[in-house]
């Protein structure tokens, strides 16, 4: 016995000992049970880390399949495990930048165990389905302790039927879409994340097959723009507890579209921006209990379209509405705590306002009175209500309640034949509601502090009495309602309308009311076929405003005063309404007619026998106003205008029959309207005309501000006389032969005859009646004006009118008939005059003359001048034509008169001189043997400068190109000419003078050089003598770029040991590759006193430097060091001194030296020897 039960002592501590392993073994994976036991061990004190162990910034990571799990295990650090459950496969401490790319972790077709842990996951790519961390049809996954934040689409994603997950304990954030979304996978849970500032927190949507069993709890969820939990499309069985939802942008937790069986429990939600929970499109089965519904927009708690739901034991603050029930039934509510809103039902159908309410909902701490289908129900059914809702009810008499804070104080729905008396209802949404309910008396009512204090909807035939509706947004509020009698009601201080009937017809009648201090005081709003009579509608914004079509309306009788706008408004295609007999007095515009757009006319309507006084506008017509008709209206004493029409848009509108009296401004209209009809206009108390006929019609029309009134209302007779004005002839105007021609204006609205008459002293003209057309010229007749003589002449103008009134207007003119005589001293007849104009002296006999003018080329161009005498205008002078010229004199008078005299004079020029004439020589030989020759001649009298020209055969006509213009402007009497070529030359020297004159003389220069002179064949080196006496002067040239300047340059060609001086362009000269010699600028100076040439020389080239005079040893020594760039040329001081020797001016010098600094020294040499050798041998010779 006791060795069996050793035994089994050891079987039992050996199962003891294996069940301890085992439990100590299990991993973390396991720690979760499934559905209502869902609990993660010690999930509070696990905290997200922030990795950054491995960076896969841009390299994110994709596993496919189980074998893609074995194949990143044994490839990267950062995974490890073997898949099974108690060693799943482990990623942890990764951040992965997606840059836009894929999803930064992608798992699909796995079904081994894993865990997603301590990762930091961002920037995922935007399209549908990516996300920071992604699983398609991957089962057994946990994804905990990770950081989530600005992916493209959505935090976490779960696709293809991914079930047995668990979401725990993540941070995810600012993701463009979604924080969490399940697509169709069962068994997931989401358990402690924190989801926050997502477009959607959590979605579990049907996308291939249903989502089921899957539980969201302990989530913090929070300023989501659209939703915090979305349930949409069947999500069967999901339980979402113990979650704080806040700031959503519409709803907390949303179940959306067969959304069956779904239990939300225990929940914190609050500061949505529509509703709490919302539970739409056939959810059923939904269990709403022990939730905290606080601050929601609407309601805390919604079900629209066919849903129905168990809520209790839930607690409501803050919300516009507890519960809200549109379009469903079927619901079951109870032992909820509503707080300060209660129970909202609406819905189109009467089975819509059937559900179970239980009395132990509480409102302000009172009950939810309830009653569906139960007729007769008195005062003792109703005990110390917080709300009444009746649906189907009818019969019944509510009265006597005070009821504060319940949304809708007292519901009526689908009732009939009730009374609701003497209740008091303060501080709901709506006060009293009564929809799709007739024949119901509401009397005595007290409703205040409400959005709407009496909401009638839909109904007909009640009777709404003796209510007061104040400090309410709306306080009658009557909509889609026909035969309805709303009298004797107050309705004051209300923000916005204080009675609106909306869409509202046949025959409801406002009558008696009182609407003060309201926004608007009563309004129609696209409401036709209603009486508003004999109501009062003061100290409004507006008084009575019928607009957005109303139609066929009757507004009459009323009291509209002191209304801070309008006092009646009439707005946008409401046409067809007569507004008749009403008081408006003290508004800012009496009536106000508008339609905004031109689709919207307003017309047709009738505005009569109103009284419009002291207002700022009696009557204002702004755009498209049309056909309507003013008539009987009175407008007296308003502040600016009785009647202001605006726009040119305001058109065909008839005016008759009103009365203007003592306003600022009777009327002023634009566009075409009418004043009057057939028969009638309108009285002006500002119009002057007169009743002559004694038929109450003035006998001119009224025109003011844009108003013409063809038949103004006057009772005024005729005793003035007509007024007379003339226009064009004024006191002591001239005139001549012609008739004067008048302009007359006369006032006179009964004008009978028009007449004139003429009178000099001596001759009295006949009346000379004439056709009076107001601002027209008339000509006076000649016959009258032609006997009259010269002299003062006086002209009476007479008028009179149809009852015997007249007047008169006498003007005094002067008659001139006599012409001006000229009499011409100056210049007498036949002068001649040459290049200066003459002098002209006349007289003028007239009394009256006015201008004076003359003219030379028969009256092109004429002249005025004043007085007597003066000078002929030397332009006009200048540009006549020699020969005879006709001088006109003119003169006119006052009276237009006009006399006129002439001399004829010639106009004769001297003729210019031409210079006088020269002799021309030269030095050269016959022929002339080096080339080199000088050309002189004598001082031609009159002449001012002189050119050379030459040529290679007879010059005739001096003109280029047909010959050579070697200078001009020149002032002196010789030209040096430079080595010329063999062959024959004319040259020829012309004089200039200022006039243009010319004369020119010729002469012929045949060139036959020796040979061999100027060649380089002589073996005698020049450089070789007298070093003692040679002294060089280094002259070079800075070539930087190119530094050519200079209107003509020279440069030596060398060919055949021969020389010649070639002029060429810049252009050409930088494109000629044979360059010798140095390059010189030809500049001729001005003459100056006569230097020395070694003076002269250094400053004849532009942009040359003497550096410094050398001998010829030191100088060969230093020229080895200058430049290529240098160019370089040596004169010897004795051939300085043999220029020196000729008896030349300092110009020829300053030329000569120019020329030759072209030459090398040894040309220059063997020219001047062979000039110095002549120049002895013609000494000699003499």
């Amino acid at each position: 016995m006791k060795n069996n039960i050793k035994v089994n002592l050891l079987i039992c501590l050996g199962f003891f000992l294996l069940l301890i392993i085992i439990i100590n073994n299990r991993p973390d994976f396991n720690e979760q049970t499934i559905r209502n036991d869902v609990y993660v061990e010690n999930s509070k004190e696990i905290k997200v880390k922030h990795s950054g162990s491995w960076d896969l910034t841009g390299s994110p990571i994709l596993i496919d399949g189980n074998a893609g799990w074995a194949s990143a295990n044994s490839t990267y650090d950062w995974c490890n495990g073997s898949g099974t459950q108690a060693h799943p496969y482990i990623i942890e401490n990764v951040t992965i930048n997606g840059q836009g790319a894929s999803s930064c972790i992608e798992i699909r077709n796995s079904n081994v165990y894993f865990i997603i842990r301590n990762c930091t996951l961002m920037y995922s790519r935007d399209n549908d389905g990516d996300a920071g961390i992604r699983l398609d049809n991957v089962d057994n996954g946990r994804i905990e302790n990770n950081y989530l934040y600005d992916n493209g689409e959505d935090g976490i994603y779960l696709a293809g039927d991914s079930d047995n997950n668990i979401i725990f304990n993540n941070t995810i954030d600012w993701n463009d879409h979604y924080g969490i979304f399940i697509a169709g996978g069962d068994l997931n849970q989401i358990i402690d994340n924190d989801i926050t500032r997502n477009l959607y927190g959590v979605n579990l949507e049907f996308v291939g097959s249903s989502p089921v069993d899957n539980i969201i709890e302990n989530n913090t969820i929070d300023d989501s723009d659209f939703y915090g939990i979305r349930i949409r499309t069947q999500g069967w069985r999901t339980i979402i507890r113990n979650n704080t939802i806040t700031n959503t942008g519409y709803y907390g937790i949303y179940l959306w579209g067969n959304a069956d069986d779904v239990e939300i429990l225990n929940n914190t939600i609050s500061s949505s921006g529509q509703y709490g929970v919302a539970v739409t499109y056939d959810s059923d089965g939904v269990i709403i209990r022990g939730n905290t519904l606080d601050n929601n927009v609407v309601a805390g708690v919604y079900f629209y379209s066919y849903s129905r739901a168990t809520v209790s034991y839930n607690n409501f603050s803050n919300n516009d509405y507890s519960i809200l029930s549109e379009n469903s039934y079927g619901s079951n509510i109870f032992s909820n705590n509503l707080g300060d809103a209660g129970i909202g039902l609406k819905g189109s159908e009467p089975r819509f306002f059937d559900h179970t309410i239980a009395l132990s909902n509480m409102v302000n701490g009172k009950s939810v009175y309830y009653y569906y289908q139960i007729n007769g129900l008195s005062e003792a059914n109703f005990m110390d209500p917080g709300q009444i809702l009746l649906a189907r009810c009818n019969n019944s008499v509510i009265s006597n309640q005070n009821i504060s804070s319940s949304s809708v104080g007292i519901g009526i729905y689908y009732c009939n034949y009730n009374k609701i008396l003497n209740n008091t209802i303060e501080n709901q949404l709506i006060g009293l509601e009564l929809f799709k309910s007739n024949h119901s008396i509401i009397k005595n009512n007290t409703i205040s502090g409400s959005g709407q204090g009496i909401h009638v909807n839909d109904c007909t035939n009640n009777t709404l009495v003796n209510n007061t509706a104040i400090l309410n947004s709306k306080g009658i509020y009557v909509e889609y309602t026909q035969r309805h009698l709303i009298t004797e009601n107050i309705a004051n201080n209300n923000t916005q309308e204080g009675i609106m009937l909306y869409y509202c017809d046949n025959v409801n009648n406002v009558t008696f009311n009182t609407a003060l201090y309201n926004d608007v005081g009563i309004s129609l709003y696209g409401s036709d076929l209603n009486i508003v009579a004999n109501n009062s509608a003061n100290h409004n914004t507006r008084g009575i405003i019928v607009q957005s079509g109303s139609e066929f309306n009757l507004i009459a009788n009323n009291t509209i005063n002191n209304n801070t706008q309008i006092g009646i408004d009439l707005k946008e295609y409401s046409n067809n309404n007569t507004i008749t007999r009403n008081i408006l007095l003290g508004n800012n515009r009496g009536f106000y007619l508008l339609a905004s757009f031109s689709f919207w006319v307003l017309m047709d309507n009738n505005i009569t026998y109103n009284l419009l006084t002291q207002n700022n506008y009696g009557l204002y017509l702004d755009e498209y106003v049309e056909n309507n008709n003013i008539v009987n209206n009175t407008f007296k004493d308003n502040f600016n205008h009785g009647i202001y029409i605006s726009q040119a848009t305001c058109s065909g509108n008839f005016f008759y029959n009103n009365s203007f009296i003592g306003n600022a401004v009777n009327a002023r209209s634009v566009g075409t309207n009418y004043w009057n009809n057939s028969e009638i206009g309108n009285y002006w108390d500002d119009y002057t005309g007169y009743d002559a006929n004694g038929d109450g019609i003035g006998e001119t029309p009224y025109t003011n501000n844009g108003v013409n009134d063809e038949l103004p209302i006057c009772y005024r007779a005729d005793t003035n006389p007509p007024i007379i004005t003339e226009n064009n002839i004024n006191d002591g105007d001239f005139f001549g032969f012609a008739a004067p021609v008048f302009n007359l204006d006369i006032t006179e609205f009964s004008l009978n005859q028009t007449w004139y008459r003429l009178w000099n002293g001596t001759v009295l003209t006949a009346n000379e009646t004439f056709s009076y057309n107001q601002g027209v010229d008339t000509p006076m007749k000649q016959t009258v004006w032609d006997q009259v003589g010269n002299g003062t002449v006086t002209i009476s103008f007479y008028a009179n009118d149809s009852n015997g009134n007249w007047n008169f207007l006498n003007i005094t003119v002067y008659k001139d008939i006599i012409i001006p005589v000229i009499t011409i001293t100056e210049p007498t007849f036949g002068a001649t005059f040459g290049d200066t104009a003459p002098n002209f002296q006349i007289s003028i006999t007239e009394t009256n003359n006015d201008t004076s003018w003359y003219t030379i080329d028969g009256g092109s161009t004429n002249y005025t001048f004043t007085g007597l005498t003066g000078t002929i205008n030397q332009t006009a002078w200048n540009n006549a034509p020699e020969g005879a010229i006709t001088l006109w004199f003119y003169a006119n008078d006052s009276a237009g008169n006009i006399g006129a005299n002439s001399q004829i004079i010639n106009k004769i020029l001297p003729t210019p001189n031409a210079p006088g004439s020269f002799t021309i020589s030269t030095d050269a030989d016959n022929p002339d043997d080096d080339g080199i020759f000088r050309i002189n001649w004598t001082i031609s009298a009159g002449a001012d400068n002189y050119s050379i020209y030459w040529w290679t055969n007879n010059i005739t006509v001096i003109t280029l190109p047909s010959a050579n213009l070697i200078i001009d402007g020149l002032t002196n009497f010789s030209m040096l000419i430079p080595k010329m070529h063999d062959g024959t030359y004319y040259f020829a020297v012309v004089a200039h003078n200022a006039s243009g004159s010319t004369i020119s003389k010729n002469l012929i220069i045949v060139v036959n050089i020796r040979v061999g002179y100027g060649s380089d064949d002589d073996d005698d080196d020049d450089d070789d003598d007298d070093d003692n006496n040679l002294i060089m002067i280094l002259i070079f040239t800075i070539t930087i770029g190119s530094a050519i300047t200079g209107s003509m340059i020279y440069y030596i060609e060398r060919r055949k040991k021969k020389s010649r001086l070639v002029p060429v362009t810049k252009k050409k000269l930088m494109e000629k590759k044979e360059i010798h010699d140095t390059i010189i600028e030809k500049k001729i100076s001005s003459i100056m006193p006569a230097k020395p040439s070694k003076e002269i020389l250094p400053n004849l080239i532009d942009k040359k430097i003497i550096l410094e005079i050398f001998n010829k040893e030191d100088s060969l020594e230093k020229i080895a060091q200058i430049l290529n760039e240098l160019g370089i040329t040596f004169v010897s001081e004795s051939f300085l001194e043999k220029v020196d020797s000729f008896d030349w001016e300092e110009i020829d010098k300053k030329e000569f030296l120019n020329e030759m600094l072209s030459y090398s020294p040894k040309e220059r040499e063997e020219i001047i020897e062979d000039m110095f050798n002549k120049s002895n041998l013609k000494k000699n010779k003499k």
